[in-house]
């Protein structure tokens, strides 16, 4: 096995377009600095559900102006039509049929943003993932942040000023799918444990 090291370094020689969702979430902020202090291009999605600007302002902090310009991020929330946000302002799930323009248009961005991007979305089912990664030529690696309904509920909670309400949380512990392929992590553990739970399955 290549060791950490030798990893890096071939990034470096060969830099690769990541896609990261939650990227203002601890984890995904973390993940966001490695990689652009490899000179990775980043693109990220997230919609603050539990992420927080202040994570993305810290990395910026950290970075050259060559390196902060292989960020693109996409906020999930943005693309949400008004039909859509008045719907979970009313405390109404979202079916199949109100996310599908919504995840066309992040698919449509992505694919306008073709360099390192971070996309943070709730992609709940196996076809709002395909859907969401369609004709997308990039390296694509997902990470399921996974926790028990309620702690992730008393998150919900403590968040202000947002139109999804802590009411809907159920309605997407119902539908989703987890995937076999994506690296689940315990939002439970540290946030130092957790970050390099995500380099290690990276890198590896």
């Amino acid at each position: 096995m290549p060791s950490y090291q030798s990893i890096q370094e071939s990034l470096i020689l060969k830099p690769k377009t990541w896609l990261i969702t939650g990227v203002a979430g601890f984890i995904g902020s973390n993940l966001l600095e490695k990689l652009l202090q490899l000179n990775q291009t980043v693109i990220g999605i997230d919609n603050f559900s539990t992420g927080h600007r202040k994570n993305l302002d810290d990395v910026r902090s950290l970075m050259s102006d060559k390196q902060w310009k292989g960020f693109k991020f996409i906020e999930g929330d943005d693309f949400h039509s008004i039909n859509n946000i008045n719907k979970m302002k009313n405390k109404s799930p979202l079916n199949d049929n109100d996310r599908d323009e919504w995840l066309q248009e992040l698919n449509n961005e992505l694919k306008q943003k073709s360099i390192n991007t971070v996309l943070a979305c709730s992609a709940l089912k196996e076809k709002y993932r395909k859907k969401l990664t369609s004709g997308l030529d990039m390296n694509i690696f997902w990470f399921c942040l996974k926790g028990e309904y309620d702690f992730i509920n008393q998150r919900l909670k403590n968040r202000n000023n947002h139109f999804f309400s802590s009411n809907l949380l159920q309605s997407q512990f119902d539908i989703i799918e987890y995937p076999n392929y994506c690296n689940f992590i315990d939002i439970t553990e540290s946030k130092n444990k957790i970050v390099e739970l995500i380099k290690l399955k990276l890198l590896k």
